[in-house]
């Protein structure tokens, strides 16, 4: 068991730090420039924190210098946008901008679960984007920690690059191997402590329902989703979706005309989970077919064959659709900066309208004092208070004099 302004790009000397291919590189060191009439000092995080919108957090993150670290400026900046009625007006630059310099100044470890924590940062990857991260992710072989991103990308946001579908595969292919050997393994009993444990209640504001979460239907429902590869992989990928997923009616019809030979790794994670599913007949089944239909490679190593040549591939298509891609963001750029401006002027204009009816009203007043004077006074009249004769309140002491009290003598001094 197991049109628009001319693009700069950056100087040659950045170099990422992570093995991307050249193609990726080039384009995410890329910059868009600023709209005309933007200057340096509306660029810095002092400025843009104050007065934080769409367009001021796309110029910000998208004209960073590569060698100096800001990711946690960025994520600040993002949370804030986040927690904001400006959530959705964000550009598709903005998330160019933030994951190619997360890339650079952030550890895999630390970036994953950043771009897996939508609802707070707000970071939606592209094809190009997606690629880029799972290139970083499967050069250094970090296939399990890549499988809740690569599960969002294919089952949410349903992504038709060829390398991220098969890199989702592969990466819940090893997560299954462990999972299912570490469920194999005998748990270990825990000690109870000597003695009654003091019982601890803390007051808490609510309590969240508790939520199921079954990763292998997560992987199930995202394998049924893989439709840019072909073969032997797909129908492999097929009938393990249909285990996880459960839906053994239409396992049962797919191994009745099951067109390919079935891999080592697929059949004994078939067979185990049928297994504890008390599913007999369509295990015994599975293993007549795998009998006379068993490749001889398992499904690992046919994807690491197919990713290796999606990457060459793959990596020059994206690069130049990318490329395509900037002079729209850039004419977006322009019209969010003339959205936003008029947005200013009309917000400026009702601020003058207000201030000029304030000075008007001071006028009237100063003008018409003497004019008005009866009916001042009248309103004075009105809030007038009247307190009772009669106290009601706490009464004092009368003062008693004592008997034998002998009044000073007073007398002339000569």
């Amino acid at each position: 068991m197991f049109g628009v302004q001319r693009l700069r790009a950056l100087p040659v000397c950045r170099v990422s730090k992570r093995l991307l291919s050249n193609e990726i590189k080039e384009v995410l060191s890329t910059r868009l420039p600023p709209p005309a009439g933007i200057n340096g000092n509306q660029l810095q995080l002092a400025v843009i924190s104050k007065n934080l919108n769409a367009l001021n957090l796309d110029l910000f993150v998208n004209n960073l210098n590569p060698n100096e670290d800001r990711s946690s400026n960025i994520l600040d900046l993002l949370t804030h946008i986040r927690s904001s009625r400006l959530a959705n007006t964000c550009l598709e630059s903005t998330n160019f901008g933030v994951v190619s310099h997360l890339l650079d100044n952030l550890s895999l470890q630390e970036l994953v679960p950043i771009l897996v924590d939508r609802p707070k940062y707000g970071i939606f990857l592209d094809n190009f984007t997606g690629f880029a991260v799972t290139e970083s992710l499967h050069n250094e072989k970090e296939y399990e920690l890549a499988l809740p991103l690569v599960l969002k990308l294919v089952s949410l946001d349903e992504l038709d690059s060829a390398f991220i579908q098969g890199f989702c595969v592969k990466s819940s292919i090893v997560a299954l191997k462990k999972m299912l050997t570490k469920e194999a393994e005998p748990a270990e009993e825990v000690k109870a402590p000597a003695g009654k444990k003091q019982e601890q209640k803390i007051r808490v504001h609510f309590i969240r329902n508790h939520l199921e979460h079954d990763i292998k239907m997560d992987i199930g429902k995202s394998l049924l989703k893989i439709s840019t590869i072909a073969g032997e992989m797909k129908d492999n990928t097929q009938l393990l979706a249909h285990v996880l997923t459960k839906r053994y009616e239409n396992m049962d019809k797919l191994l009745s005309s099951f067109p390919s030979s079935i891999t080592s790794d697929v059949l004994e994670i078939c067979k185990e989970l049928l297994t504890r599913a008390n599913q007999t007949e369509i295990c015994n089944k599975l293993e007549a077919i795998a009998a006379e239909k068993k490749s001889s490679k398992s499904l690992e190593e046919l994807l690491d064959v197919f990713l290796s040549e999606k990457i060459a591939i793959e990596a020059k298509q994206l690069a130049e659709k990318q490329k395509q891609l900037f002079p729209t963001w850039q004419k977006l750029r322009e019209e969010k900066k003339e959205m936003i401006e008029k947005e200013i002027s009309v917000m400026e204009r009702k601020e003058t309208v207000e201030k000029i009816k304030n000075e008007i009203e001071n006028k009237k007043q100063l003008l018409w004092f003497f004019e008005e004077e009866d009916k001042l006074d009248l309103e004075i009249y009105k809030k007038r208070v009247f307190y009772p004769k009669r106290w009601f309140g706490k009464k004092k002491k009368p003062r008693v004099l004592d008997e034998h009290y002998v009044p000073p003598q007073i007398r002339k001094i000569n």
